[in-house]
Formats: structure tokens, C-alpha cells, sequence
């Protein structure tokens, strides 16, 4: 009887002890799996994994951190004001993250990517489209960094929310 119940402390022990790192593995497989889809995987995981709560978040829980990081990469680039255009394009890109948050916490996933395709995206990317009218007026490096950061931010969310 009494290597019985050592069996069961040890069992249990043993279950107890080794949780966390089951939990862990899931979580890592499905950021692995989520960021697989994206454009960018490297900067997915990057992102995913600086915030803490990702490492007990669902998917929908994943696409609010990829949208966060989007949205503090686009104020970054709103805080520069290297030019009048960008930073109101920019400005207004940073107050739409509002609504993709909400979308993506009642669920509708087709509203979040609708607001970062036809309203985010088009916004900061409108300073390019300005520099593209100057040919020979250079974009500076930290907005032509800033726009590519940006972009391929919203191209993860999209990415994510297409596959949860």
C-alpha cells in the first residue's frame, strides 16, 4: 500500500511539475504556427514574444499584441514629424488601432482587417505616394523606415487574424 501511494505522490508530482512547460510549448507552437503566415515570421515572433501575456494568450489574445506592436510602430513614426503629410497620415493611422481593437475583441475579424487595409494602410503609406510625385526629392531614411515597419506590422496582423 505504501509504494502505491508513493506512486500516485510521485505521479502527481510529476504531472504538476511538468505543466508549465506542456503550456509553454503550446503557446510557442502556436505563435510559431500564427507568425509561419506572415510576410514577415522573424518580426512576428519578435513582437509576439515582447509581450509577457503572450505566453498565456489565445489567438485572439496573439492578434491584439501583433496590433499593438503595430500601433506603437506607427506612433513612433508619427512622433518624428519629419513632414506635415506623414505625420497627419500617420497621426490618424495611430487612431484607428482603436477600432481594430475592439473588432478584434467582439470577434469580428473581417472589421479589423477592413479598418488596417482601407483606412491604416492607405494612410501611412500616402507619404510615399507623395515622395513619388518628386522624383528626385529623396525620402528620408526614417520615414522610408518608418513606412516599411508599419506596413509590414499590419501585413502581420492581417496575416493572423486570416488564419484564427
Amino acid at each position: 500500500m505504501a509504494s502505491f501511494n508513493l506512486f500516485l505522490l510521485t505521479l502527481t508530482l510529476f504531472i504538476f511539475l511538468n505543466q508549465p512547460f506542456l503550456l509553454v510549448m503550446a503557446d510557442e507552437a502556436l505563435i510559431t504556427n500564427l507568425c509561419s503566415k506572415t510576410t514577415e515570421p522573424g518580426t512576428c515572433s519578435s513582437c509576439l514574444k515582447s509581450d509577457p501575456s503572450s505566453s498565456t494568450a489565445d489567438a485572439r489574445g496573439l492578434a491584439k499584441i501583433a496590433s499593438h506592436c503595430a500601433e506603437f510602430d506607427t506612433s513612433i513614426f508619427h512622433d518624428k514629424h519629419l513632414l506635415d503629410g506623414c505625420s497627419s497620415g500617420s497621426f490618424l493611422a495611430v487612431a484607428d488601432f482603436d477600432g481594430v481593437a475592439s473588432s478584434i475583441d467582439s470577434g469580428d475579424y473581417g472589421s479589423a482587417k477592413g479598418i488596417i487595409s482601407d483606412e491604416i494602410l492607405p494612410q501611412v503609406n500616402h507619404c510615399l505616394a507623395d515622395f513619388e510625385k518628386f522624383p528626385t526629392l529623396p525620402v528620408p531614411p526614417d520615414v522610408l523606415a518608418g513606412t516599411h515597419i508599419v506596413n509590414e506590422d499590419c501585413n502581420i496582423v492581417l496575416a493572423i487574424l486570416s488564419n484564427i
